[in-house]
């Protein structure tokens, strides 16, 4: 068999009996098809099928390895073409470089002649190098992944755990992707899942991303989506097939195809640590909408805890324009959470308890932005409340306003309770003292010009609690325009006197263009039912001054 698969090898790529099959690469987090692996599949027409375990070894062995290596790569630039002339969409696709290949020391040259040849994007074409090339000749291996890097190259380490030095090579070289050996899954007992675990936790440390080969089953493949593994590999998804015949799996399982633009927007959303002792959610906001992309278990039993049954409930209460946890979210994504990284918490009412929500944007790209979340109930031990009533105007009001502040004109102070913009003084600071100086500050840097002396006359303190008294219901509001993500936008403001303050407590309250005016009417209305009613309800209401 040796002698023959060295006699008729260069009969095989003439004839071209060697093809290159594609084996389908899945992103865990989306189910998404981004990326395949290219094999070489050798139909002989004597002796038939032949097993890469046949030829790939003897190529090796006699150093023609590089030529087959260097065949793989051009059938999939050529393949690139056909599927780009139809309108597809393209996906990365990885190709084995032998120990051998990176000893000639024109491979790299000979690599990019063929790239420019067909005008393929580097990002789309992976070199794959099995961790036992570096058993020798490490010298020589060292500067062509170098090399392959400085031009664009990713450079993926197969087999990684196969049995060879793995963490040595880790820390000596430097790689973007590592595919973990099968055999990891062929034996699916609690130690290699313990393994799996720590091998993915270690490469998101290391910023390195994880693909698991040999993906057989369901189970494996939640676990692998349970412990953050990036992407997977196998007969789960997909045996190695011709290019024509991957497309049209792709569209007989109506399997979204990951975009280009997508690609790196994702592999940052899957350098998250999902292996957290804390309640994680990964979602995704596009189309005006959440999606949930990844919660592990502590977060649902949070939601649990809160009422809410499952993921599903809680993506679809979070897409609900009726339902005020949509406001409230889309108020704190899209105001709060406006710089990559930058990390806010937020404390609202539910009930008999609070839920305090952390979360930060982690990556954005075509209208698409992931979110990073963490959330935490906190049980608050009261009395019971005598005004059911009450505690779901405070739920309500909290939800419907972008920005709340309680005035207490006897201290001169404001305290926060909800900023939709950072920048501005009640976003920076939980409380500060100088009332007049806070209102100033946020006229010099926020307030529309021509709407400044409205708003001078509306924030004068020194009239605050006259105008007030004034009022039958201790509420009066004003029009005008502030900048809110660097544009200016009509803002509702509302200034309310609280029951048993002697109108030296009062609440500000400010709607931005998106709420729901008959709610909020409905709101104030109940608002004033409430004041008539409040002369004897003094006790229980020390709840809501604090």
């Amino acid at each position: 068999m040796e002698n023959y698969i060295l006699e008729h090898f260069d009969e095989a790529l003439k004839n071209k009996w060697i093809k290159v099959y594609y084996q389908p690469v899945v992103r865990t987090i989306t189910g998404a098809f981004c990326g395949a692996e290219a094999l070489a599949r050798w139909n002989d027409p004597e002796k038939g099928l032949l097993s890469p375990a046949e030829f790939i070894p003897v190529l090796e062995d006699t150093g023609r390895i590089t030529e087959l290596d260097l065949y793989v790569l051009e059938q999939i630039c050529q393949d690139y073409q056909m599927v780009s002339k139809r309108g597809n969409r393209v996906v990365p696709v990885s190709f084995n470089l032998s120990r051998k290949d990176l000893l000639h020391n024109d491979i790299i040259e000979r690599i990019e002649a063929i790239m420019a040849r067909y005008n393929v994007p580097r990002e789309l074409v992976n070199a794959e190098i099995t961790e036992s090339a570096f058993v020798e000749d490490v010298e020589q291996i060292g500067p062509a992944l170098k090399k392959l890097h400085e031009l664009g190259y990713q450079v993926w380490m197969d087999d990684f755990g196969s049995g060879y030095s793995s963490l040595g090579i880790l820390k000596d070289y430097s790689f973007d992707e590592i595919k973990i050996d099968m055999s990891f899954l062929s034996k699916f007992d609690k130690k290699a899942r313990n393994i799996l675990r720590s091998v993915v936790t270690m490469a998101k440390r290391i910023g390195v991303q994880t693909l698991a080969e040999g993906v057989e089953t369901k189970e494996q493949y939640v676990f692998l989506y349970t412990i953050g593994c990036e992407k997977i590999q196998g007969y789960y998804f997909g045996r190695p097939m011709p290019g024509d015949v991957l497309e049209q799996h792709v569209k007989n399982t109506q399997q979204t195809v990951e975009s280009l633009a997508l690609h790196n927007y994702y592999n940052k959303i899957s350098a998250v640590d999902y292996q957290t002792d804390a309640p994680l959610m990964i979602v995704e906001r596009y189309d005006k909408k959440f999606h949930i992309l990844y919660s592990n278990e502590k977060y649902t039993d949070v939601l649990y805890r809160d009422g809410i049954d499952s993921i599903q409930q809680w993506e679809a209460i979070l897409n609900d324009p009726k339902d005020s946890m949509n406001h409230f979210h889309t108020m704190f994504v899209e105001h709060k959470l406006q710089q990559i990284g930058d990390e806010q918490v937020i404390t609202y009412p539910r009930g008999d308890h609070y839920m305090e929500l952390k979360g930060k944007a982690i990556a954005s790209c075509e209208g698409h932005t992931a979110y990073q979340a963490e959330l935490r109930y906190v049980a608050i031990h009261v009395r019971p409340s005598e005004n059911d009533q009450l505690d779901e105007y405070l739920r309500d009001t909290y939800y419907m306003y972008s920005d709340m502040a309680l005035l207490d004109l006897d201290k001169d102070e404001v305290v926060s309770i909800k900023s939709s913009i950072v920048e501005q003084p009640i976003g920076r600071h939980k409380v500060i003292y100088g009332i007049q100086n806070v209102m100033d500050t946020y006229r010099n840097h926020f307030v529309y010009p021509a709407d400044q002396e409205a708003y001078d006359a509306f924030y004068q303190m020194s009239t605050m609690e006259q105008r007030l008294r004034q009022n039958k219901n201790g509420i009066i509001s004003c029009y005008f325009r502030s900048k809110k993500n660097g544009e200016y936008q009509w803002a509702y403001n509302i200034a309310m006197a609280l029951p048993q303050s002697d109108f030296r407590k009062v609440l500000l309250m400010v709607v931005h263009p998106g709420f729901d005016s008959e709610k909020l009417l409905d709101m104030l209305s109940r608002r004033k039912d409430w004041m008539h009613r409040g002369e004897n309800q003094s006790t229980e209401r020390k709840r809501f001054h604090r």
